[in-house]
């Protein structure tokens, strides 16, 4: 029994291993086709690609076009443009090419047939009416006769054109000779006097045409070999011109037609082949643009348009909105010049100046100059560069009558020195202001900088640093342009203390109570001082001993004169925002002046104070009792000098009592 069973699973197994070969194979078998469908779809693409123009025709108008002119007439909506050529599509579908040289071609996707030339004939005509303002018809059958037509294999459009003139009552007899080709269309196409009507016939009535101009399809008459052709008019008055057009659309055929007179050896008219491979035609359809939002999206030589499509980089004289419209990168004025282009010094990199329409280098001292553009200095005197005189003052002297640049500035402090600059001529650019030496990296770096003024200010700033010796002098170098004085930065000791014990007032409301030390340790005056304190964290200014402008939280107080060892106290009661908060962080700030050199400076201390506990000594709470009304009984020396008065004679009534019994 157990056998069977086994035996009953391995068919099962079997026969699922053997429906999923059957699957896989299946499946195989579909991404084979699915792959070739795939395979011969995409080679469809690629030619459809390769192939982009069926049909087309091309046209030289033998003169120069101004494409820039030519844009602004144009109808049609613009997809390319260069200084060579523009590009456009016509409603049909059909895309128009229009080149600086004269030549205009039309290109068309569309299968070349009779009808399709027509419309190529069409289009190139709007061309040529579009670049010339309106062509006669003289210039029409000009431009119509130059045309090349391009199909997919050369050799397939003939035409032949016959011009003639017919007075009275005249008619005439023509032979047509067509090739050893296959005809696959023919037509006819007839131009006379609108007041002509006349008669053509082809192989004495096979195809036969009355009265007005127009076009004839002839397909069934042109057949290969010889052809009579009868054109005949009513009687007219004078001298009347007439053309036949005769066309063909055959399969590829070396021969033309012929056209002649078989009465008059002098008529005889050969077709022409007017057509060529498409594959001469030496055109495609335009990549469609590429969009894009910022000039990176596109190629090196395009730019992003206003429309946010890529186009091609501009050649010079063509108009821009911006260097990056230009092949050159240089845009002045709305047109794309020539690098180094300029119209002013301003369209130039500074050091150079503008001179007929180019960028030079400004001049040293001593070169020939005619103006001061030309020159680094922008001074020109006497016909060359020279140096503009730049006299710098300290403190209202000279610098090159002053010793050295004296400036005093505690640790942590800053500081100003003024510099008064003056020119002999009113403008110098590119004044620069160097420091040198152990003080350098104490002064703010000037950028170079123009005086255009005859006097201007300029202000050097620097900051000493809190970590540094104090009572010394720290030295430099100074350079304006080119003219060095040393500099030397006294360094005296500003010592601030600030120390802080937590007091408690009363059991609901915890303040601490902190001082605030300002002492002079260097050796010269300070006046005009002004101090401020802050509590940044922790807290809040309450009230301050004699400082009345501490109820925004900050106490200031200000000292006309503070001496060597000199120390000035602030004394601040300090809310707490935590009564059991150990520190406090502050800042203390000062400014001040320095008798000895009049100079002012400024500076700023923070960090914490950390909160000492002192005992704490509270009153003792009174008793209820205490709170009851006062009694009666009289108080002082005389109630004690009344109580005993009343216990003396109650002691002597009471004797007074014991004698009686």
């Amino acid at each position: 029994m157990k056998t069977k069973i086994k035996n009953q699973k391995g068919n099962e197994n079997r026969n699922k291993s053997n429906e999923a070969k059957k699957l896989i194979e299946n499946l195989n078998e579909a991404a084979a086709k699915a792959l070739i469908i795939l395979l011969i779809f995409s080679s469809c693409i690629g030619a459809a690609d390769a192939a982009s123009f069926n049909s087309g025709v091309s046209v030289n108008l033998e003169k120069t076009i101004e494409l820039n002119d030519f844009c602004t007439k144009l109808n049609y909506e613009l997809k390319e443009q260069s200084d060579e050529r523009i590009a456009f599509q016509f409603p049909t579908g059909d895309w128009g090419y229009v080149y600086r040289n004269g030549v205009v071609k039309v290109g068309s996707t569309k299968g070349f047939s009779l009808a399709q030339k027509d419309v190529l004939e069409r289009e190139v005509m709007q061309i040529a009416n579009i670049n010339e303002r309106g062509i006669s018809e003289w210039r029409e059958e000009q431009v119509r006769d130059s045309a090349v037509y391009y199909t997919q294999q050369a050799n397939v459009f003939k035409r032949i054109k016959f011009k003639g003139s017919i007075k009275d009552c005249s008619y005439l007899n023509l032979k047509l000779m067509v090739p050893d080709c296959s005809i696959k269309e023919g037509k006819a196409k007839f131009k006379v006097h609108e007041s002509i009507r006349g008669l053509i016939s082809i192989d004495q009535g096979n195809c036969e045409f009355r009265g007005i101009n127009g076009v004839e399809y002839i397909t069934k008459c042109l057949t290969q070999g010889v052809h009579d052709i009868y054109f005949a008019t009513g009687c007219v008055q004078g001298n009347h011109g007439f053309t036949i057009y005769i066309e063909a659309y055959t399969n590829p055929c070396e021969k033309s037609m012929t056209l002649y007179s078989e009465t008059d050896s002098n008529f005889w008219t050969d077709g022409t082949d007017a057509s060529k491979s498409i594959y001469d035609f030496n055109e495609h359809p335009p990549t469609p643009p590429k969009s894009c939002f910022v000039h990176s999206n596109c190629d090196s030589d395009g730019f992003c348009g206003s429309d946010k499509i890529c186009r091609d980089k501009k050649k010079e004289d063509n108009p821009c909105l911006g260097n990056e419209e230009c092949l050159s990168s240089n845009c002045v004025d709305g047109v794309c010049r020539p690098p180094g282009y300029c119209k002013t010094d301003t369209d130039c990199d500074s050091p150079r100046y503008c001179s007929d329409h180019k960028c030079l280098p400004k001049k040293q001292n001593d070169e020939s100059c005619s103006t001061d553009n030309e020159c680094l200095t922008n001074y020109c005197k006497d016909s060359k560069c020279q140096r503009i005189t730049l006299i710098v003052k300290v403190d209202g002297n000279k610098i090159e009558d002053i010793e050295k640049i004296r400036m005093f500035i505690p640790p942590g402090y800053s500081g100003y020195k003024k510099l008064t600059l003056i020119t002999d001529k009113g403008e110098v650019n590119n004044v620069e202001i160097h420091v040198s030496g152990e003080v350098a990296d104490w002064f703010q770096e000037v950028e170079p900088f123009r005086i255009s003024t005859a006097e201007m200010d300029k202000y050097l700033y620097l900051e000493v640093p809190t970590k540094i010796s104090s009572y010394r002098s720290y030295h430099g170098i100074l350079k304006i342009n080119g003219v060095e004085k040393p500099i030397e930065v006294e360094v005296p000791n500003i010592d601030t203390n600030l120390q802080c014990d937590r007091a408690y007032f009363d059991k609901n409301k915890k303040l601490a109570r902190c001082s605030a030390g300002v002492v002079n340790l260097g050796a010269d005056t300070l006046n005009n001082l002004h101090i401020s304190m802050r509590i940044t964290s922790g807290g809040v200014i309450a009230q301050c001993d004699g400082i009345e402008d501490s109820n925004i939280g900050i106490a200031m107080l200000n000292k006309g004169e503070l001496k060597q060892y000199d120390k000035i106290l602030l004394k601040c009661n300090i809310e707490l925002t935590d009564p059991n908060i150990q520190q406090l962080d502050y800042s203390l700030q000062m400014t001040a002046e320095n008798s000895k050199v009049g100079e002012s400076f400024t500076g700023e201390k923070s960090g914490k104070i950390y909160i000492k506990d002192i005992p704490v000594v509270e009153e003792p709470e009174e008793s209820q009792d205490s709170r009851e009304s006062p009694s009666k009984q009289p108080k002082g020396s005389r109630g004690y000098l009344l109580y005993i008065i009343i216990g003396v004679l109650l002691v002597i009534i009471i004797i007074l009592l014991f004698i009686g019994k």
